[in-house]
């Protein structure tokens, strides 16, 4: 535990390197899947506000994965064809039931949520042994999660329409939604928890999140003004805020007894 905590302070304060793209991340994600599910081996999968669906081309879930989508949204679950099967529930506050699952995914979900702690609670106890637990969120500590955190949402939508281009930006049933990012979904906070449950670290890794990429790319002045900006925040803050990474990867193990 001590050496992945290490990892964990080595990369989130490094500024030197280049940081991992979202594609680079993709690859490992599916091996790990496709490695629980090895010969033919019949999962059950959680995907924790599942949303729509439009995110499930990135697990590329086997054929012998039953994949339950969960979502506080009639509306987005109305739209998901991705999934075995819908349940309306609330992470947060709606048990799920204990080691039934051997993989949940919980990506991006973790920083739209008031009380992220009991929602990681919940999937301590619905993993079954030897299962996986797959979190994904922005990091708190990073220029992204900083201008994230502390700005309206109003600002969020603004910039999803005029910096990405997404012109449904803010309408029912489309993103950005209303934003909390919570410390306690640092990564340091979430290697604690795990220590607290048992849980074995996997996989962790950094990486640039494509949305960060695709506003800097539309709008070159901006790319600019922000690297210069990031570069001059992680001075100042001595390397404890990044501005090359945005975002992280963690797969937790629970390990058999």
């Amino acid at each position: 535990m001590a050496q992945v905590m290490d990892l964990v302070t080595a990369e989130t304060t490094a500024t030197s390197k280049e940081p991992l793209r979202f594609d680079e991340i993709v690859e490992r994600i599916r091996e790990l899947v496709a490695d629980l599910s090895a010969g033919g081996r019949p999962i059950r999968v959680l995907e924790a506000g599942c949303g729509s669906g439009r995110k499930s081309w990135v697990f590329r879930f086997p054929p012998n994965a039953y994949v339950v989508g969960i979502d506080n949204s009639q509306e987005v679950l109305e739209k998901n064809e991705a999934v075995s099967e819908k349940i309306l529930a609330d992470i947060q506050s709606d048990p799920l039931r204990p080691r039934d699952y051997d993989l949940i995914i919980c990506f991006d979900v973790l920083e739209h949520l008031a009380q992220p702690e009991k929602a990681l609670a919940n999937f301590a106890g619905a993993i079954q042994e030897n299962g996986m637990i797959v979190l994904a969120s922005p990091l708190v500590n990073s220029m992204k999660g900083i201008i994230t955190k502390f700005t309206p949402h109003w600002f969020h939508v603004f910039a999803y329409r005029y910096l990405l281009g997404d012109k449904n930006a803010g309408r029912p049933g489309f993103g950005p939604f209303p934003t909390v990012l919570r410390w306690s979904i640092s990564p340091a906070s979430l290697l604690r928890f795990a220590q607290d449950r048992g849980l074995a670290t996997e996989y962790f890794q950094l990486y640039r999140g494509r949305m960060w990429d695709r506003a800097l790319k539309r709008n070159r002045a901006l790319g600019i003004g922000c690297y210069l900006v990031g570069r001059l925040i992680e001075l100042l803050s001595f390397g404890r805020i990044t501005a090359a990474t945005t975002d992280f990867v963690m797969v937790l193990r629970k390990p058999s007894p």
